[in-house]
């Protein structure tokens, strides 16, 4: 009788994740009154599903958090959880079994999911968990409050599916932390990438223009070739799919490639220090046929000396590059997904291309027979044993058949990088690396499968596609009069930012100032929602602003001098950070603006 106005409180928010509900099966509902539920499953079993709030649940009013809720059919302890959090907590409420959800959907009262904060997934898949949490990792009022992650089950999942709701909390915390440590670079190491992006400007120029490559290979397979060490077993099979499918290396693996008779079609790399130039490109002589890949970040040497094509494009998702981007005045198709790893680059290409199906081979993300064993032989990574800082981040994860392989944090944050663009593109991934960690959301088959079924037509060569794209269009005038907008508004802000500085400063919290400061002290969120604002700088300051975003959203909010206190020297530490990074920007941009000058 309720299932009119529940689907309208649920249609009023689009990130709620409904499977199809045909696809239930079982169990059924057999009984049902207002505090509870009889539940048959095909085996016979009967269980009761209840609703009744978890004995000394009193509610966390003064908390800000992300509360995971598992169980949809318990609705009255939904609404209590609902009505005694606190009004910034978002809640997610995950329903794995269907046939609960139906039977809510028809029987019970939930208007409550038409409010503010709170997030419906339903779906018997567990892994399409990763997909439905990715628009939230992008907005900062679920980010702010990634570090405050609690769970709370329900009657059912109190009593039952126990293995179920560790597998899905395994997933929200691992796409949580990879989440958390996109953000970690220090402002320092920012302000590096800033320079090389702009030290590589004239290379960006002479880039062929990646937008007019967008879906040229639609639906032609790609082969994107990682340097895992399961790729020993498989690296034969590639020396026949010359023109038959676009062959995208990373440089790991290129040396090794080129030993073996096979000339893949790009060459990508992603880091910027000079061990990639030293270690993959210094001295290399590479077929003219070999196109590189990668952003404006690397070693300009890289740049320098690659004879071949060169394709340079934006990171999507990257402030820094959207940043870029915009004042090149370049559309938002000259980007790619690009994630944090060479072989993201190599996968972002082929996605880029439209190429479908894309096949993964030598994409372990876990550790071989041994912890020696990290990468295809051939590479410099040979027998290398992982370090103490490693050793400490390893962990176990499912491996590509079903058994748990060793990993390590990083490889990991790769993994969900695979599964998030997997899931939000709707990608058909085939996972050909025969070994590693499994990749969610991805099809598994041999490479020689891959081969048999996909790669049998001959495909125009990469290197004739090229010779037709030309290179950016860029105006160099208009470039400069952006840069220039940029510097007066940085000078703009870093004088805000000192005058507010200097009034907290002289503040002295007492028992009878604190509640007059606390007010005054509300300002910075406005200064941090400016800075926010600007892509560069929130590029360069995020994880400056995110520590100081998660330090005051995980402190109690009840006013009291010690927390006006804590607050007005958490704005200090942040306020003189905010100050030197922007200036420290002002400096690298003057120094682009005026190189570009003494070209006129």
């Amino acid at each position: 009788m309720y299932i009119e106005q529940n689907i309208s409180a649920l249609s009023t928010n689009e990130l709620n994740w409904i499977a199809a509900i045909q696809d239930a099966l079982e169990p059924v509902c057999t009984k049902i009154d207002d505090y509870a539920a009889y539940f048959t499953y095909s085996d016979g079993e009967v269980r009761e599903v209840c609703d009744h709030v978890q004995e000394g649940y009193q509610g966390r009013q003064s908390y800000r958090e992300i509360l995971f809720v598992f169980g949809i059919y318990a609705v009255h302890e939904l609404q209590h959880i609902y009505k005694t959090k606190n009004k910034e907590t978002i809640i997610i409420v995950i329903e794995p079994n269907i046939s609960f959800f139906t039977t809510a959907l028809h029987q019970k009262n939930l208007d409550f999911f038409g409010k503010e904060n709170i997030y419906l997934f339903v779906d018997d898949a567990i892994d399409n968990i990763i997909t439905f949490l990715q628009p939230m990792m992008h907005d900062i009022n679920f980010v702010k409050l990634v570090k405050q992650v609690n769970f709370y089950f329900t009657s059912y999942y109190r009593m039952y599916d126990l293995n179920l709701t560790k597998q899905l909390i395994t997933l929200i915390r691992q796409t949580i932390l990879s989440t958390i440590h996109t953000f970690g670079n220090d402002v320092e190491d920012s302000l590096i990438g800033l320079r090389h992006n702009l030290y590589n400007l004239p290379y960006i120029l002479e880039s062929k223009d990646t937008s007019k490559l967008m879906n040229s290979y639609k639906d032609v397979p790609a082969i994107v070739v990682a340097a895992g060490p399961s790729l020993n077993k498989n690296i034969k099979y590639l020396k026949g799919v010359k023109r038959k499918a676009v062959i995208i290396a990373v440089d790991t693996i290129i040396n090794r490639l080129l030993d073996e008779g096979i000339t893949p079609d790009f060459v990508c790399s992603i880091e910027r220090v000079p061990q990639v130039y030293d270690y993959f490109y210094k001295d290399k002589i590479f077929p003219k046929s070999i196109n590189l890949v990668g952003p404006a970040v690397l070693d300009s040497r890289v740049f320098e000396t690659f004879e071949g094509n060169q394709i340079i494009p934006f990171r999507n998702e990257v402030a820094e590059t959207e940043w870029l981007q915009r004042i090149m005045a370049q559309p938002i198709t000259a980007g790619i997904n690009m994630g944090s790893s060479c072989a993201h680059v190599a996968f972002g290409m082929a996605d880029h291309l439209g190429c479908s199906p894309i096949i993964l081979v030598g994409q372990d993300l876990a550790y071989g027979s041994n912890e020696s064993e990290t990468h295809a032989s051939g590479t410099f990574y040979d027998a290398e044993e992982p370090t103490k800082e490693q050793k400490r981040d390893q962990d176990y994860v499912e491996g590509y058949y079903g058994e748990q392989v060793l990993t390590t944090r990083i490889w990991l944050q790769f993994k969900t990088w695979f599964e998030k663009r997997i899931g939000e593109a709707n990608l058909k991934v085939i996972d050909a690396t025969e070994g590693g960690a499994r990749i969610y959301l991805t099809e598994q088959a041999t490479l020689k499968q891959c081969i048999d079924i996909y790669c049998r037509n001959e495909i125009t060569p990469v290197i004739d596609t090229l010779s037709q794209i030309e290179t950016y269009p860029i105006e160099i005038s208009k470039l400069q009069a952006n840069l220039k907008q940029e510097l007066e508004y940085y000078e703009a802000f870093l004088e805000n930012i000192i005058d507010y500085f200097n009034r907290i400063d002289q503040m002295e919290i007492t028992h009878k100032t604190f509640l007059k400061y606390n007010e005054q002290l509300s300002v910075v969120h406005y200064i941090v929602k400016d800075a926010m604002s600007n892509k560069i700088i929130m590029h360069n300051l995020q994880s400056t602003l995110l520590k100081y975003l998660w330090s005051h959203n995980s402190r109690e909010q009840i006013i009291s001098r010690e927390h006006v206190q804590d607050e007005r020297n958490e704005q200090i530490k942040l306020l003189g950070v905010m100050a030197k990074t922007i200036y420290e920007i002002k400096g690298v941009v003057q120094e682009a603006y005026d190189k570009l000058s003494e070209g006129d």
